[in-house]
C-alpha cells in the first residue's frame, strides 16, 4: 500500500527524495511513475536501482475484400515496450520522467530512454512486432516479425500459416508462431510481454506474461495491452468483408528502488 505523507528526510547531509507513488518493504523504498513527472532529489547523492519501460506496440488490423479474388489483411500482435534496467546508480539532481502511451512510444528517466514496442505489422522497436499475414488473389504472403532493440527486447514471430499472423515479441523472450513473447520480471512485477497475433481461422495467440493482451476470436477488434506495463495490444482478423482494428500497446511505466538507509 501507497506510504502517504511520507517523503525522505534529509539530515546529516542524506538525499531528499520526492516524486512519483511511494512504496516500502522491509529493505527498499520504490516510487513508482504512471505518468510524467519528476523524480526529486537534493541535499545529496541517491544510490538507486531503476526500471524504465516503455509503451507497447499496437496490434494490427484485420480487413477482408472481395476484390482480386479475395484480399485478406491479418494483423500481428504488437511488441512489448523496451524495458532498460539499470543497477547501482549515482543520482544527485532532479530527473525528468517521461511515460509512454501505448502505440509505440518512448519512456525516460533523464537520459535513459527504452524504446516503444513495433506494432504488428512486423514492425521493429523495443521488442518487435509480429508479422501479419496477407493474401490477394490466391498469393499468400507471411509477413516477417520485427526486430528487438538490443537489451531491451526481442523479437516478433513471422507468420506461421495462411490466415494467420506472428506474436509480438517480449522483455523476456521472442514471439513463437502466433503466440507473444513473455515479459520480464523486475523488483516482483513482471512488464512488457507482447500481443498475441490473429487468426481467421484457427485459434487466436495468445499474449505473453508481462501485459500483453491475446488475441480475439475472427470478426472482433485485438485487445489492448494492459495498462502501465508496456503490454503489446493483439492483432486481429477478420472473414467477412470489412475491417478490424488491432489492440492498442499498453501505456508504460518507471519504477525508481533505494534503500531506506540512506535517508531514513
Amino acid at each position: 500500500m501507497p506510504i502517504i505523507g511520507i517523503t525522505a528526510g534529509a539530515s546529516g547531509g542524506k538525499p531528499t527524495v520526492t516524486g512519483g507513488t511511494l512504496t516500502s518493504d522491509s529493505t527498499y523504498y520504490y516510487r513508482t511513475f504512471t505518468s510524467n513527472g519528476t523524480l526529486g532529489i537534493t541535499d545529496g547523492t541517491l544510490d538507486c536501482d531503476f526500471v524504465v519501460v516503455a509503451g507497447g506496440g499496437n496490434g494490427g488490423g484485420g480487413s477482408y475484400s472481395t476484390d482480386n479474388n479475395g484480399t485478406y489483411n491479418t494483423g500481428g500482435g504488437g511488441g512489448g515496450g523496451g524495458v532498460k534496467y539499470l543497477t547501482s546508480q549515482s543520482l544527485s539532481s532532479n530527473q525528468s520522467i517521461v511515460i509512454g502511451a501505448g502505440g509505440s512510444n518512448n519512456s525516460s528517466l533523464g537520459s535513459n530512454t527504452a524504446t516503444g514496442g513495433g506494432s504488428g505489422v512486423g514492425g521493429s522497436g523495443g521488442s518487435g512486432g509480429g508479422g501479419y499475414y496477407y493474401e490477394t488473389n490466391f498469393v499468400v504472403t507471411l509477413g516477417s516479425g520485427g526486430s528487438g532493440t538490443s537489451g531491451q527486447g526481442n523479437n516478433g514471430a513471422a507468420a506461421p500459416s495462411r490466415f494467420n499472423a506472428g506474436g509480438g515479441g517480449g522483455a523476456g523472450a521472442a514471439g513463437s508462431n502466433q503466440n507473444g513473447g513473455n515479459g520480464a520480471s523486475y523488483f516482483g512485477t513482471t512488464y512488457a510481454g507482447g500481443g498475441g497475433g490473429g487468426s481467421n481461422t484457427g485459434t487466436p495467440g495468445t499474449g505473453g506474461t508481462g501485459g500483453g493482451a491475446s488475441a480475439n476470436t475472427v470478426n472482433n477488434a485485438g485487445n489492448n495491452g494492459s495498462a502501465n506495463t508496456g503490454g503489446g495490444g493483439s492483432g486481429a482478423a477478420i472473414n467477412i468483408v470489412g475491417s478490424v482494428s488491432g489492440g492498442t500497446g499498453g501505456s508504460g511505466i518507471v519504477v525508481v528502488r533505494y534503500t531506506k538507509v540512506q535517508v531514513d
